[in-house]
């Protein structure tokens, strides 16, 4: 039954309202007013008598979406760091749209139709995003099966959206022209902290930003390597020996990665003396190296002008290993040694049946050119 109570308090008076129903926990709340206490009762009991769902309230089989993410997320504890994040930012997307005290057996398929429209038209995001977003939605409702609450997942008959293949121009946009090459290239040529060294490393090597950032001066010892590769992380350095850098790899498995000979003087340039090539020592390696040098690239390119018009803002460092990666085949790179060179993982049927010693992945990327630039300041 609900009842209310009347009591005098230093500040007025205050209306206790009370649930007490058999079978069910009482429930009290106060209110300034008679008549909310009242409204308040009244619908509580209705919710509680015929089994109503009620925001910030959940039965031992639900569970609010924001303790839901939050338990799941933080069980996640064999994932990396970087799938972590993309969990909280998956997750803080789908509080801001159902709300923090939703319950996961109000979540239906159509509210999650919704929600994706909502994300792809209004906030205009890509296919990988809401992929994420309904992968995390399928993960906890997985997990909350192990907590006792057994509820279909609604994203299940919600077909993932798919990438839309990019126009040959639009990949074309990914590689670097000459004369932005050189004008941005001329701007970072003074700036500090061998950011214009790094970049010139990515056009030589193809390598991705993060391994580059992350690569060594030498080998670690063993222990040391052990941690960082149970970490997940870069362990790439400089092997003279070989010719090139060694176990350098994020994505991918490890591999040896040739030095051209343009490269080996970017390596006589750097201004660095501690463990790592371009980037300073740090306590801790961050998971993306290469945002050390982040604002400053940014500076750069929205400075860089060519007669007196901005260079495109959508170049990144990504952008200089796709124009490695274009360059090597234009200067006659097999395919083979370049998919090598660059650790991509297709092609397995061509690189089963074609192999390369050092002295042969050598000589493939020193064909690579760039007759525009001139490295040295």
């Amino acid at each position: 039954m609900a009842y209310i109570e009347k009591r005098k308090r230093k500040k007025g008076i205050v209306y206790i309202a009370y649930i007490r129903l058999k079978g069910y926990p009482a429930e009290v709340r106060s209110f300034d007013k008679y008549s909310e206490a009242v409204v308040w009762a009244e619908e509580r009991e209705h919710q509680i008598k015929n089994g109503i769902p009620v925001e910030g309230k959940s039965d031992p089989g639900d569970m609010e979406l924001g303790a839901a993410t939050d338990k799941f997320i933080q069980s996640a504890t064999d994932k990396s760091k970087n799938t972590v994040n993309d969990y909280r930012f998956a997750q803080t997307q789908l509080l801001h749209y159902f709300g923090e005290k939703k319950l996961l057996s109000q979540i239906t398929t159509p509210d999650v139709s919704q929600f994706i429209a909502k994300r792809m038209g209004q906030d205009g995001v890509g296919p990988s995003k809401i992929r994420a977003e309904l992968t995390l939605i399928r993960l906890v409702y997985q997990k909350a099966s192990e907590w006792g609450i057994n509820l279909r997942s609604p994203e299940e008959a919600i077909p993932r959206p798919k990438h839309r293949r990019k126009s040959r121009e639009d990949e074309l946009d990914r590689v670097i022209k000459p004369d932005e090459m050189g004008a941005l290239l001329n701007e970072t040529k003074n700036r500090p902290n061998n950011l214009y060294w790094f970049l010139l490393f990515l056009l030589y090597t193809g390598m991705r930003p993060s391994e580059a950032a992350a690569l060594h001066w030498k080998r670690l010892p063993a222990q040391e390597e052990r941690e960082l590769i149970r970490k997940r992380k870069h362990v790439g350095y400089v092997d003279i020996e070989r010719g090139g850098f060694s176990r350098v790899g994020t994505k991918t498995e490890t591999r040896f990665v040739p030095a051209h000979p343009r490269a080996l003087e970017i390596l006589s340039q750097v201004d660095t003396n501690g463990m790592y090539v371009f980037i300073p020592d740090r306590k801790e390696q961050p998971d993306r190296p290469y945002t050390f040098f982040r604002r400053t690239f940014e500076t750069s390119r929205t400075k860089t002008r060519i007669d007196g018009n901005s260079i495109r803002q959508d170049i990144d460092f990504y952008s200089f290993r796709h124009t490695a990666r274009s360059r090597m085949a234009a200067c006659g790179v097999q395919d083979s040694a370049a998919e090598m060179i660059i650790g991509h993982a297709d092609k397995e049927m061509q690189r089963t049946y074609t192999h390369y010693d050092d002295e042969g992945l050598i000589a493939e990327i020193s064909k690579i050119n760039y007759p525009w630039l001139s490295i040295l300041p």
